[in-house]
């Protein structure tokens, strides 16, 4: 009865967000392969979660009765969810201030925009918010990282284009802190990366 109220069917599979009308159907559902299979890829994104970010998981001083949801894909309306200043992310806020919940989200961020080539980023980032936490603005990060997929691909679209000309050198003008730049080293390691600020 609980679920015919929140969702409007009287059997509903929270897994894979569907509801039936029903048992033969849901208990169908349940055992067929597109369950099993996303199923399988939640508790996959737990257990990467828990070993690529340990600390990000404590539940110690939590304030907040938000689950950590590492299962649901990225999306970008969730940027609205992050505190903010007037119309942008909080400048202030970093990686090691943010409520558990949406360190969960910005590790779900990290693997679907960058897990298929960068496997290890959300690791690093885990890493550098437990030595330097200072460091990892949440605003810049999501800027730095979002420009780094759209110059990534800009230079990749250039160098295999109709003239298929190389680019040698990357210049970061005004790099601030430096992380962009040092994305693009990471990512093009046989390109020299000129940071200046």
């Amino acid at each position: 009865i609980d679920s015919l109220k929140s969702t409007g069917y009287k059997y509903y599979c929270k897994t894979c967000a569907v509801g039936f009308r029903k048992q033969k159907n849901y208990e169908e559902h349940m055992a067929g392969r597109k369950h099993q299979r996303v199923d399988s890829e939640q508790a996959e994104a737990w257990s990467n979660f828990v070993t690529n970010a340990p600390s990000w998981n404590t539940e110690t001083n939590r304030t907040d009765a938000s689950p950590l949801d590492v299962h649901t894909c990225w999306r970008y309306s969730e940027l609205a969810d992050f505190p903010h200043r007037s119309s942008c992310i909080d400048p202030s806020l970093t990686i090691d201030t943010l409520p558990p919940h949406l360190r969960a989200r910005f590790w779900r961020y990290l693997t679907d925009s960058f897990g298929q080539h960068y496997p290890e980023l959300p690791a690093i980032f885990h890493h550098v918010s437990l030595s330097t936490p200072r460091y990892l603005r949440v605003k810049e990060l999501f800027e730095a990282l979002e420009a780094f997929q759209i110059i990534g691909r800009a230079i990749a679209t250039a160098e295999h284009g109709d003239d298929q000309g190389t680019i040698d050198t990357l210049y970061d003008l005004a790099c601030g802190h430096g992380l962009l730049g040092a994305l693009l080293a990471y990512r093009f390691p046989n390109k020299t990366v000129v940071c200046v600020d």
